[in-house]
């Protein structure tokens, strides 16, 4: 980093020098400037191997409706934290857990009928610190006709609101609420 602290921080202790009080500043815009040059400045695992929290993000909600679509219940609870919080707001149920999680999907998946289908669209990426994100988005219950070609008809939809965690796992839906819009009639 010889290039860096000649180019960047030795113009700035000359500009500083003798200038109470702005110490304390210039240490911190050092450090700052320090680490992300040697690759941290707050950036997760995922964005310092060239990927976007946001392309992780869309490949965990694609797994949630792959698993919902399969309606295999261990896989759709894995896309969650251990301590997850899923919510149907104004209805139940209120699942506290990944166990309850599970639990709750594997007594559904087998009473859903075979044509119904999920369909997740993230509309916003936030990041609330580097190791958690805010998600607004929609999800659809689609249900599909055997009848090839035919676009499939809109049951329900959900407008829903989520925070994801980064873990050792990856990024996992820590809160879920989801809020029933419409039913198709």
């Amino acid at each position: 980093m010889p290039g860096y602290v000649d180019g960047f921080v030795l113009p700035i202790l000359r500009v500083m020098r003798g200038t109470p009080g702005r110490t304390a500043m210039l240490m911190t815009v050092i450090f700052a400037a320090t680490t992300v040059m040697a690759g941290g400045g707050g950036r997760n695992a995922v964005e310092r191997e060239g990927g976007s929290p946001e392309t992780a993000v869309r490949a965990l909600w694609s797994t949630l409706d792959g698993s919902w679509n399969e309606r295999d219940a261990q896989r759709f609870s894995d896309v969650f934290t251990e301590d997850a919080s899923l919510e149907f707001v104004n209805r139940a149920p209120a699942l506290e857990g990944q166990a309850a999680i599970l639990r709750h999907f594997a007594e559904q998946f087998p009473t859903f009928p075979p044509d119904l289908r999920h369909r997740t669209s993230v509309l916003r990426v936030r990041p609330i610190e580097s190791t958690a994100l805010a998600i607004d988005g929609k999800v659809e219950i689609l249900r599909v006709s055997a009848v090839s070609g035919e676009n499939p008809a809109l049951f329900r939809t959900f407008s829903i609101f989520a925070v994801m965690r980064e873990t050792t796992q990856g990024w996992r839906i820590q809160m879920l609420r989801a809020y029933q819009l419409s039913d198709a009639a």
